[in-house]
């Protein structure tokens, strides 16, 4: 499911600004960037670790270590067509190690014909540049 993704290199941190010095021990998710062609879309993280977030956020930090995600998508069918179904679909959390410095784009992959294998994955994985949002709480 990690389908192009490896682990990159992190800069070495006296390269990074001093804003990000502040937050080089956090980890980033980025939820915002879908990409309907490869039948992936933009997800809205509900939960981590099983606790409610609040407030919407297309990226946020997390401490590093392993964490679970769970939350809703807008399906789109452009590309990908399935079988019209208004029913609610639940999936699996994504469970995944999260490393400081890097940021994971998360998103759910709709590609599978048979619904009950779409599944929230980690389709890129990169260092961590320049500036560093606020995270929400």
């Amino acid at each position: 499911m990690l389908a192009g993704c490896g682990l990159l290199p992190v800069v070495a941190v006296a390269q990074q600004p001093v804003a990000a010095l502040a937050a080089s021990d956090r980890a980033w998710v980025s939820t915002g960037g879908a990409i309907p062609e490869q039948c992936l879309s933009a997800v809205l993280v509900l939960e981590i670790d099983g606790r409610e977030v609040t407030g919407p956020a297309a990226e946020f930090d997390l401490a590093p270590g392993r964490h679970a995600l769970n939350g809703r998508a807008r399906v789109n069918t452009t590309h990908c067509p399935v079988a019209r179904d208004d029913r609610e679909l639940t999936v699996p959390d994504l469970e995944a190690d999260f490393e400081a410095g890097l940021t994971y784009h998360v998103a759910l992959d709709h590609s599978a014909t048979d619904r009950a294998e779409w599944a929230l994955v980690i389709w890129k994985i990169e260092p961590r540049p320049g500036e560093w949002p606020e995270a929400p709480r």
